[in-house]
């Protein structure tokens, strides 16, 4: 019988969370075994796809820092839509299904390979997520498209959907049961490292002079037509004339709010869309106000590379447009205020860092009331030329890169996952000690006197 979504996800108790932060803080500090075995990673993209695939990269990129010598199998579903925007991955190999069906389900279409990967994933470590890949059954419970129980599963940031039973399930989040979210280091990265040469023709010919008088803003997919509002509110008492916004999805000038760029305080004489047609500039301009003496520049970027993604991110003002999960840890990483797009499901993971804004700044904290003003759509309840915004979010950063972070976190499973396979005796030792937490017949100081199982 099917493991439900909904009971799998309640059974995950209290006290289960402790016995996991038990467990992980001690192979924090253990030495991985270098190991052949294979790496069997599983999940499904869904949305624009760059999130999901993100975590994928990022599973993969620190698989193989830890383990050098495993071979990584990839295998993903996605959507048609997706073909042209997955590039391949480093380190492993790659399958990825493209299908026109339903998001989350595994297509019947796949069902004639599907012994193939059950074998070979039945001979790996198994890995799932961030979003399973599941299949549904005629009494529409909830089955993992392989028969065999993963090793590890990794849940989406502060949600419960699409969860695979596995032997250890990892709480990706800011909730009070979620280790945390991916977060990058800080570079100092330079526009000298930027390969996108197109882009940086269209923004400067001298990075010093541009930089004199021009605003670069970083708009990834977050609602254009108030992220310009903000960028400009933004810019107000800067002396910059130009104000750029790098936008990921094309636009036309009747997507912009041209009746309130026209209003006086943004000082506005223009706006232009700048698009890329086979490496050429393509301009469209508008006249707002004659007597008006800044310029707006919308800049249709399409496409970057992970790398430059990363570094013009980086480089650009410290008010950033995001959605989803990826480009979110990023603006929070690189400590950027962030204007996000909110997603339905992203709900609860808005919420739960809202609330460490308040605890670590105060609930009058001016990024709190910013937060709050987006979502509500409020324009009163903030204001961005305070500059007590700009050092909340980079104090921001620095918290959830020192408290939130599950960097190390997903590390410390992975070489728990590569014990339970090396060591028969450590995976029985390590049920029933949890057997016995659970059952309340040791308590938590006992259990750190027990672990690990010797």
């Amino acid at each position: 019988m099917g493991v439900t979504l909904k009971s799998f996800a309640d059974e995950y108790t209290f006290k289960e969370i402790k016995f996991e932060a038990v467990v992980t803080n001690y192979f924090k500090n253990q030495k991985v075994d270098l190991i052949n075995k294979t790496i069997f990673i599983s999940g499904f993209i869904c949305s624009d796809g760059k999130g999901d695939f993100a975590h994928i990269k990022t599973y993969v990129k620190r698989i193989h820092k830890l383990l050098p010598l495993a071979p990584i199998e990839v295998f993903l579903v996605a959507q048609k839509k997706h073909k042209e925007l997955l590039a391949p991955i480093n380190h492993c190999n790659l399958q990825i299904e493209y299908s026109d069906g339903d998001m989350f389900v595994a297509e019947n279409y796949l069902s004639d390979r599907k012994e193939q990967l059950q074998v070979k994933a039945a001979k790996a470590i198994r890995i799932s997520g961030p979003v399973g890949i599941i299949q549904v059954s005629p009494i529409t419970l909830c089955q993992p498209f392989f028969s065999s129980l993963n090793d590890c599963s990794i849940q989406e940031y502060d949600e419960k959907s699409n969860i695979e039973p596995a032997e250890v399930l990892l709480r990706l989040g800011l909730n009070e049961d979620g280790v945390g979210l991916f977060t990058k280091k800080i570079k100092p990265y330079t526009w000298n490292e930027v390969e996108h040469q197109s882009l940086k023709d269209v923004l400067f010919k001298s990075i010093e002079d541009y930089q004199s008088s021009h605003s670069l803003f970083f708009n990834y997919k977050s609602d254009l037509r108030r992220f310009v509002v903000h960028a400009l509110d933004f810019n107000f008492y800067h002396q910059q004339l130009v104000v750029d916004i790098l936008n990921f999805e094309s636009i036309n000038l009747t997507d912009l709010p041209l009746k309130e760029l026209k209003r006086k305080k943004f000082n506005l004489k223009s706006v232009s869309i700048i698009s890329f047609n086979n490496g050429i500039k393509v301009e469209a301009i508008h006249i707002l106000r004659k007597k008006g003496k800044k310029h707006l520049r919308i800049i249709n970027v399409a496409n970057l590379t992970h790398q430059d993604f990363k570094k013009v991110a980086y480089l650009s003002s410290p008010l950033m447009g995001c959605t989803g999960d990826s480009s979110f840890c990023m603006a929070l990483s690189y400590g950027k205020i962030i204007h996000y797009q909110l997603p339905v499901h992203k709900q609860r993971l808005y919420f739960n860092l809202l609330n460490i804004i308040k605890n670590t700044f105060g609930e009058d904290a001016i990024l709190a009331k910013y937060m709050l003003g987006v979502k509500a759509k409020e324009a009163n309840s903030y204001d961005l030329k305070d500059p007590a915004i700009v050092f909340q979010a980079k104090e921001l950063s620095k918290v959830v890169s020192t408290s939130h972070s599950c960097n190390q976190i997903f590390d410390a499973t992975i070489k728990r996952v590569v014990r339970k396979h090396a060591d028969i005796s450590y995976r029985e030792k390590e049920r029933n000690l949890k057997q016995q937490f659970l059952e309340g017949k040791i308590t938590e100081d006992e259990l750190l006197t027990h672990y690990p199982c010797q």
